[in-house]
């Protein structure tokens, strides 16, 4: 692996143990209001929203990055909780249908 590709895959690992941090979070407190604001967190908060509701949001944004590493050629394995597990099955099979140039969504 190239130095690039190295410091390409720890910047993609560090928004992946973000994702999945939040996700927990989300499973763990079903019914805390999570604040919700501006992408950059700078701003008012524009929303809350119950973990229970942001589980799936969470668990899909921790499944594309984790695809993302897995596609670098990350062995993901040890990293991924079983809450996750679907999440990322999903997501692995989304990537290779637009791979195909299909879509599922419709």
């Amino acid at each position: 692996m190239r130095l690039y590709d190295l410091e390409k895959a720890q910047v993609i690992r560090a928004r992946y143990r973000n994702a999945v941090k939040a996700f927990e979070e989300s499973i763990e407190f079903p019914q805390y209001l999570f604040p919700i604001g501006p992408h950059s967190g700078n701003g008012p908060i524009i929303a809350k929203l119950r973990g229970a509701d942001l589980t799936p949001l969470l668990g899909r944004q921790a499944a594309e990055v984790a695809v993302e590493l897995i596609d670098l050629g990350i062995d993901m394995d040890a990293d991924l909780s079983e809450h996750l597990v679907p999440y990322v099955m999903a997501a692995r099979d989304a990537a290779v249908e637009t791979a195909r140039g299909g879509s599922k969504e419709q």
